[in-house]
């Protein structure tokens, strides 16, 4: 009986551990992010302010960076606050994986988009080590309108309409199988100096499955031992 009850723990750690496990590292890997133009899902999501100096921030920027196993998925909302119009910024960001660079540019960006309106647009991303150019990246950028009843020292009265935009681009654009357990950085100096640094998708989930699969796999093992002993102390052979 005791064979039987092993056995069983032995297929739940195998089959059930790493589902737990690997469901909760997808959510806080950036799982769950549909590039569609709809921006509700970026919601709660870690976002970095960028801003140029001399501005103290003022004039500020939006922008996150989430990965899983598949893709880098880029987020960038033009001027959350303040009262410049602005479209989207379509260059100047640079991307480190390891100690590797990449360029990455949006390509096809409509500059003349009305609040309200969304349009589609591609990734193009630049390798510094290989020298090669791919243009897998999908992404989707929205006008949105903000509104300033009155003239203050920064902004004059208005309404001005700003670029929010979401990307996804394929990990195997940057040239790599994996980005698993390696940093990642985000700069972009034409919005300011700031950077995000996030880690890549772990393989921890699969780890820690097979350290659970080992260990009911020593529990089985482990009464099996220490029933023959019992036998043979007893003298049954």
């Amino acid at each position: 009986m005791k064979k039987i009850i092993v056995l069983i723990t032995c297929f739940f750690g195998f089959f059930l551990l790493p589902i737990v496990v690997v469901h909760a590292d997808s959510i806080s890997s950036g799982f769950g992010i549909v590039i569609d133009g709809k921006f509700d899902d970026w919601s709660g999501k870690p976002m970095t302010d960028f801003y140029e100096e001399g501005t103290n921030g003022n004039v500020t920027y939006k922008l996150s960076m989430l990965s899983d196993d598949q893709y880098l998925y880029l987020y960038v909302n033009m001027i959350p606050y303040g009262g410049h119009q602005s479209g989207l910024q379509t260059a100047g960001y640079v991307i480190t994986i390891g100690n590797k660079k990449y360029d990455i540019s949006f390509l096809n960006v409509p500059g003349n988009l009305s609040a309200g309106q969304t349009a589609s647009f591609s990734a193009g991303v630049w390798d510094e080590t290989s020298y090669t150019y791919k243009t897998n990246g999908v992404g989707y950028v929205n006008a949105y309108s903000e509104t300033f009843p009155a003239d203050t020292s920064l902004y004059r009265k208005g309404t001005y309409t700003n670029s929010v935009a979401e990307v996804k681009i394929p990990i195997t654009d940057f040239n790599l199988s994996t980005i698993s357990g390696q940093s990642i950085t985000l700069a972009n100096s034409n919005l300011g100096y700031q950077h995000i640094t996030i880690e890549g998708a772990s393989t921890g989930p699969y780890i820690i499955m097979g350290i659970g699969f080992l260990l009911a796999l020593f529990g089985f093992f482990g009464i099996t031992y220490k029933k023959k002993n019992n036998h043979e102390k007893i003298g049954f052979h």
